[in-house]
């Protein structure tokens, strides 16, 4: 996938703040017990769905090997297993924005 610089770092700021979603409400279904009410599996449902969404995002428009694309895809379409691709790629495309020059914190990333 061919993108300018600026689409690049767009993609990658909305991936890192889904992912980061996504694993900040796993944090807290989990530390509300959520997961032992009726509505357990449509959360993981729907928390597993926009973490594949997220990592998607971050696999194409972070700049990686194509064997790393396909172990980090492969990865993202397990569930719970799916949480360390997450963890890792939502860093990877943080520290790929402070070097383009970007304040990035949890939910959102600025231009300096």
């Amino acid at each position: 996938m061919h993108q300018t610089s600026s689409q690049q770092l767009l993609v990658l700021a909305s991936g890192r703040k889904i992912v980061n979603m996504c694993l900040f409400f796993w944090l807290a279904m989990l530390t509300f017990q959520v997961d032992k009410t009726i509505v357990a599996p449509l959360v993981v449902l729907v928390l597993f769905i926009f973490g594949v969404v997220g990592s998607m995002r971050l696999i194409f428009a972070l700049e990686m090997s194509k064997l790393a694309r396909a172990v980090f895809l492969v990865l993202s379409l397990v569930p719970i297993v799916n949480l360390i691709p997450m963890f890792l790629l939502g860093e990877r495309a943080g520290r790929s924005m402070r070097r383009k020059g970007f304040s990035v914190g949890m939910f959102q990333a600025k231009k300096l």
